[in-house]
């Protein structure tokens, strides 16, 4: 996972997370904006708060489900840090679809766009 995070001093990398974190989670750009520095700590904060009115609607798992946490992930976030821990998982899962795409299109088009 540090290869992924080391990924977020990209700009496009970036900008692709802040998008696929937009779509998965239904946020718009002034509940998520693309962060210009401390990126990770900004949008897991911003995670976070979106995680914790899922909580408290009853639809965390749903969102979830959209993101394409792993289970595992889900139960060793909550047991560990809570929320939190979980929405720093959500982050990197995201983050880890926008470095795939990356990879496997090898710059033929919107990684953001998947």
């Amino acid at each position: 996972m540090d290869g992924a995070l080391s990924a977020l001093t990209q700009r496009n990398v970036v900008e692709a997370t802040v998008a696929q974190l937009r779509k998965d989670l239904g946020l718009g750009p002034e509940e998520l904006p693309v962060p210009e520095a401390d990126v990770f700590e900004v949008l897991r904060s911003a995670v976070a708060r979106r995680l914790d009115v899922a909580e408290q609607r009853g639809e965390l798992s749903r969102l979830l489900y959209q993101v394409d946490v792993p289970e595992h992930w889900t139960t060793e976030a909550l047991a560990l840090g809570g929320v939190r821990e979980l929405a720093g998982r959500t982050v990197l899962r995201c983050l880890q679809k926008v470095v795939l795409r990356l990879h496997f299109s090898a710059g033929s088009g919107d990684p953001a766009t998947t």
